[in-house]
């Protein structure tokens, strides 16, 4: 194996073994130190965390598997337990965001550490990964040390009796491209679900009924909310917020110089026991 491409399967796994660490020391931290975590999911978390550090050492099928699925159960085990209101919103995003970059640098650099002894990481991905490959395969496309030629270049350099597969080649490129991004769109989608979700708890709980003679309750300030989710940008919070309001789940209130709060709109008994 040329040296250059050598020393470039050994910076992705320097890389690899980098991210891994982090997360794991994330897992830790958190199991820790979380805010109101319960004891079985700390456990729970720290078993990742000695699965994610023991197997990024090794190369071989089984430790790669092992590693994506205590990964994968990081995340997993994050979104129930913020649904279920035993771990925060922030050490939520903290684990999905590490987990899934990690994840998806696993996906990009499986090429450069294909046929390293044992590493089968096409095991552990989307059958769309294997279609890209074997289309580059069959259409003569080869992986160039500096740069990295696209189908469609090969396609448009006509070579004679491989035109044709290297036509195929392309479109399943195409295919695989379009199918990744509605992958993509659809974990956003699911992501602003569940931090929607999260969001009018959090409202439900923080908006206290009003004392007898004091008027109406008053409900969350804007400026509180961005505090309890400090890793989400104002737009994205205004958003989230409009999107409740339309729904008829929460109310806008305006006081002033107070600011902006938002309550839970009020609803029938027969209203909570269908939601329950």
């Amino acid at each position: 194996m040329p040296n250059s491409a050598q020393h470039r399967k050994e910076g992705v796994r320097t890389e690899m073994r980098r991210r891994a660490f982090a997360l794991a020391a994330a897992l830790i931290r958190i199991a820790r130190a979380g805010q109101g975590i319960a004891p079985e999911l700390a456990a729970a978390l720290r078993r990742s965390a000695i699965e994610i550090t023991v197997a990024v050492e090794d190369s071989d099928s089984e430790h790669n598997a092992i590693l994506v699925r205590a990964v994968r159960t990081s995340i997993a085990l994050s979104r129930l337990a913020v649904e279920e209101g035993i771990l925060s919103y922030f050490d939520c995003n903290t684990i999905t965001s590490a987990g899934e970059s990690f994840l998806k640098f696993l996906d990009k650099t499986a090429e450069v550490l294909q046929g390293e002894a044992g590493l089968q990481l096409q095991d552990l991905f989307s059958a769309d990964l294997q279609k890209i490959k074997v289309a580059a395969k069959s259409g003569n496309v080869e992986m160039q040390e500096k740069e990295e030629a696209s189908p469609l270049q090969h396609v448009q350099e006509g070579q004679g009796e491989d035109t044709e597969a290297q036509q195929e080649g392309l479109a399943s490129y195409g295919e695989s491209l379009a199918g990744e991004n509605k992958s993509a769109t659809a974990a956003n989608a699911a992501k602003a679900e569940m931090r929607q979700s999260i969001l009018l708890q959090h409202i439900r709980r923080s908006t206290r009924p009003a004392a007898a003679g004091a008027g109406e309750q008053e409900g969350c300030r804007f400026r509180d909310l961005q505090e309890f989710f400090p890793e989400v940008s104002e737009r994205t919070l205004r958003y989230d917020l409009e999107k409740l309001v339309r729904a008829g789940l929460v109310e806008r209130l305006r006081h002033g110089r107070g600011g902006t709060y938002y309550r839970p709109v009020q609803r029938g008994a027969a209203a909570e026991a269908e939601e329950m």
